[in-house]
Parts: C-alpha cells; sequence; structure tokens
C-alpha cells in the first residue's frame, strides 16, 4: 500500500513518454476495430492487444482523466510484485518473500517503469503469475492447477509476442526435470503447444508480420553490445543515472557487475534456471535489435527473484557482504539520481513538457499557429486545450493531431505535406527524436527560418549522451537539446505594385 501511494503520488514527477503517448491513443479505438486489425495483419502494433482492452475499458470508466491513467499499470506491478514474492516463499522460505517486496519496493527501475501506462507492467504481473503458477504445478500437478497455468499463459502471450519465449523456457525446464521419463512429458507439452495455438488463431498473422519487422543487426556488432550491457544496467541501477556520470556511473556499474557474478555463482540449484532463462532472454532481445530499457520489465522479474532468493539462501560470509553492499550501492545510486534529476541517460523521463504544452495551449487559444514532432508534446497538449470540447464535460478521445484536431495545431510533417498554412505568430516546438539536421522537423525549421522573423528560441533540457549517440547511434538523433521552441512572426506579404 506504501508502494503503491507513493507511485501515485509521484507520478507527476515521472512524464508521460511518447510510447505511453501511443499506447492510449490507440487505445482509444473500439476493442473490435483493434481485433479486426489484429486479424486482418499484419498489424502494426508492437504488441499484442490485451493491455489495449483493458485499457480501452479503463479510458470509458474514467473519461480519460489525466490523474488516473496510469492507475492500472502500478496496480499491476503491485500484485506482480506480492505473486514473485510468493513464487520466492515456495522456493526458498519467507525470508525470499520478503527480500522480493523490498528490493522491488525500493528498485529504481520499477520506480520508473513499474507505473508506466504500456503493457510492461502486464507483462511483468503475468511472468509473476506464470511462474508462481508454474511451481505450484510442478509441486503438485493436478487438471485445476494445470489449466490455471495455461490461462496465464494465454494472457501472457496476448500481452507480449515475447511471451512466447518465456513459456518456452519453462517448457524446457519441465523436460529437464522429467528428463528421466519423456513419454510423460511429450504428452503435456503437445497439450501446452496445441492450446497456445488454438488461442493465438486471431494474432498468428500480427505475431508474424512482428517477427518480419525485426530490426535484425541495425546496429555496428559494437553499439549492438555497447546498447545490450547499458540495458542490462538500466534493469539494475534505472536510467536515472547514466554510466557516463563517471562519479555515480562507474560505481553503480560495478556494484551491477560484483551483483551478477556473486548471483551466478552461488544462486541455489532450484533458482539458478530462472537466473540463467532471464539472461537468454535479455540476449535473444540484443540480438534480434530490439532491446530498450522500456522492454525489460517482464524480463526482469526472474532477474529480481533469482538475486532476491540468492541474498536469502546465502550463509554468512564474504559473498553474503558483498551481495548485500552490492545491492545496496544500486539503490543508493539510483535512489540519488531520481532525487537529483541531474543525472539521467534518458532525459525523456523528466521532460517538461506538461509547462511547454500548457504554454502551447494558451499561443493556441490566441490564435497562433502551434506546429510539434513529440508524441509527448502532443499528448499534454491535448489535455491542456481538452479537445475535442463536449458539452456535458470533457472527455479523453485521442491525441492531438492525429485523432482530435483543434485549429492552427499541426504535427510537423503534416504541416510540411499541406503547403506551409501559416498564422503572423508561430509556435514551432521541437523536441526529440532527432536527427538535428534532417527530417522533417528540419525542413519546416528551415523554411520558417527564411520567410518569417525568429523571435525568440529557447533550450529546454541539455541532453550529456548527445555526442555519445551520435558517435555510436546516429538514427537516435544528436540533438543536444531535448526541446526547442522557436516562436517566428511571420509578416503578410507585401502586394507586388
Amino acid at each position: 500500500m506504501a508502494l503503491g501511494a507513493m507511485l501515485v503520488m509521484s507520478n507527476a514527477r515521472v512524464t508521460f513518454i511518447d510510447d505511453e503517448a501511443n499506447v492510449i491513443n490507440g487505445a482509444v479505438t473500439p476493442i473490435r476495430q483493434i481485433l479486426s486489425a489484429f486479424w486482418s495483419g499484419p498489424a502494426p502494433f508492437d504488441h499484442p492487444p490485451l493491455y489495449d482492452f483493458l485499457l480501452h475499458l479503463w479510458l470509458q470508466v474514467t473519461g480519460g482523466a489525466l490523474d488516473w491513467l496510469r492507475l492500472p499499470s502500478i496496480l499491476f506491478y503491485l500484485t506482480g510484485l506480492f505473486l514473485l514474492s510468493r513464487a520466492a516463499k515456495r522456493l526458498a522460505g519467507e525470508d525470499a518473500a520478503r527480500i522480493v517486496v523490498w528490493l522491488g519496493a525500493l528498485w529504481p527501475y520499477g520506480f520508473h517503469y513499474g507505473r508506466m501506462a504500456t503493457d510492461s507492467p502486464l507483462c511483468f504481473l503475468l511472468i509473476a503469475g506464470l511462474t508462481l503458477a508454474y511451481l505450484w504445478f510442478v509441486e503438485r500437478p493436478g487438471i485445476g492447477r494445470w489449466c490455471f497455468a495455461h490461462l496465464v499463459a494465454i494472457a501472457l502471450v496476448w500481452t507480449s509476442y515475447f511471451g512466447w519465449a518465456v513459456i518456452a523456457c519453462l517448457s524446457f525446464d519441465y523436460a529437464w526435470r522429467k528428463r528421466g521419463n519423456l513419454r510423460r512429458v511429450a504428452g503435456p507439452l503437445s497439450a501446452t503447444a496445441l492450446i497456445l495455438a488454438a488461442a493465438y488463431v486471431p494474432l498468428w498473422r500480427a505475431l508474424l508480420g512482428a517477427i518480419k519487422e525485426i530490426p535484425r543487426f541495425g546496429h555496428s556488432p559494437l553499439a549492438t553490445i555497447l546498447n545490450a550491457v547499458f540495458d542490462f544496467y538500466a534493469a539494475f541501477v534505472s536510467e536515472s543515472v547514466a554510466p557516463w556520470f563517471w562519479k555515480l556511473g562507474i560505481p553503480a556499474a560495478l556494484c551491477v557487475a560484483c551483483c551478477v557474478a556473486i548471483v551466478t555463482r552461488h544462486a541455489p540449484r532450484f533458482t539458478r534456471q530462472f537466473w540463467f532463462y532471464a539472461l537468454v532472454l535479455f540476449a535473444l532481445l540484443a540480438a534480434a535489435g530490439i532491446i530498450n530499457a522500456r522492454r525489460l520489465l517482464g524480463v526482469s522479474a526472474w532477474l529480481l527473484l533469482a538475486v532476491s532468493i540468492t541474498l536469502a539462501a546465502l550463509p554468512r560470509g564474504i559473498p553474503r557482504r558483498l551481495l548485500m553492499a552490492s545491492l545496496a550501492g544500486i539503490l543508493f545510486v539510483g535512489g540519488l539520481g531520481i532525487i537529483q534529476r541531474n543525472y539521467y541517460a534518458a532525459p525523456r523521463l523528466i521532460e517538461p513538457w506538461k509547462q511547454v504544452a500548457d504554454e502551447a495551449a494558451t499561443r493556441a487559444r490566441f490564435g497562433q499557429l502551434v506546429i510539434g514532432n513529440n508524441p509527448s508534446f502532443f499528448f499534454y497538449l491535448t489535455y491542456a486545450l481538452h479537445v475535442p470540447e463536449r458539452p456535458g464535460g470533457w472527455r479523453f478521445t485521442g491525441v492531438l493531431p492525429d485523432s482530435v484536431t483543434y485549429s492552427g495545431v499541426f504535427e510537423v510533417g503534416e504541416w510540411v505535406e499541406k503547403g506551409h498554412p501559416i498564422e503572423p505568430y508561430v509556435y514551432f516546438v521541437r523536441g526529440a527524436p532527432g536527427p538535428q539536421h534532417a527530417g522533417p522537423a528540419w525542413d519546416a525549421e528551415q523554411w520558417l527560418r527564411a520567410h518569417c522573423e525568429r523571435e525568440n528560441e529557447q533550450l529546454i533540457l541539455p541532453d550529456p549522451a548527445a555526442q555519445l549517440k551520435a558517435r555510436f547511434f546516429p538514427e537516435f538523433g544528436d540533438l543536444p537539446w531535448r526541446i526547442r521552441v522557436l516562436e517566428f512572426h511571420c509578416p503578410p506579404p507585401v502586394a507586388a505594385h
């Protein structure tokens, strides 16, 4: 309850990122249309639709009230943490269960992504629930427990395409446990495959389309390795302290390395498999080119489980003290970054889009042209303008300018395509991602500079990693500032005599 209250009260400190804006905008679509898009596949979605269904119902109940949008995700995370603690109790006793709860409550990564209005918290809940259901079934097989595990598995693959890899790990684990009697294993596993395949019929085309869209080897080998190492680091410390802030990042990285080494060496036999399954899943995400910090919450459930049980099982001695010190260092550095807000590797989590959108809404109401390129900006602008207006009270029906419209508000690409419609005053908001000197945002800025007079420019929130991104990940952009606001005065052309 305390963790849930803290997450709710601190929501304003964590910006709604572009993933959330896109998911919330898509969830406004009626459930029948969402499912139809998947059925006709390959659907242009990066995750199956179960979370979208639940979020759609939540939007209907709450009217899309901003303060309530993340509440389901917070509840998913809290419930998943509880179920993970029950799994730890079955594997290693009450001490392990308590450690799971405490580490999950103090986990800097969970502080950020356990609240996100995306499918990740639901995926975390379902992986934790499936782990517990699997342990129940292995402990005492029965038709009721078997059916419950399959219901959770179906929900998981309807929430995340990567759920299939999680189920493959558990299937391998079951076969390994029963390797002395393969005939008895083949039947249950075959039945599981048939049931999941049948339950997935509406989504098979979408899954195949998603597999084809995987950006394999999109980076150089060095960039791929660096990205994977950073994301693994972020799964422990979070993005609140980047490794390139040496005074904090290097000690935090050493703590992560020490923690990984100790768990790899000393994890109990009945827990070690979950640790290695998690590492395998991380490696698969990295090899497929789709690993990023936003996708790791579900997979991290097994990391949290293995670390907690290892700490509970270690006898007093140097390894236990080192593990405790490493975890303390990780939690301290990540927590300090959250409080200080000066060391973020991903400033998108603290970008002040609400303040920028409030000012843009004022300009739009006075008839100025507002142009932007960032989904988070348009998300907050939608709430600032309360569009579309309704006589019976405003309800969220989609994000500007994709699902709803407001006179004089344009996405930069749309504005360019429509031939640069203009007003005497233009409020141009350019945010990440880049690149800085290419793309529709760059083209629009150059057109405005050529045809209008720039009156003001605000540079908001520097990105300390801009040079590193430009060097190793140029496709991520090289914007030295996360937000640039440019104000233009566009006088009418002088009539020819």
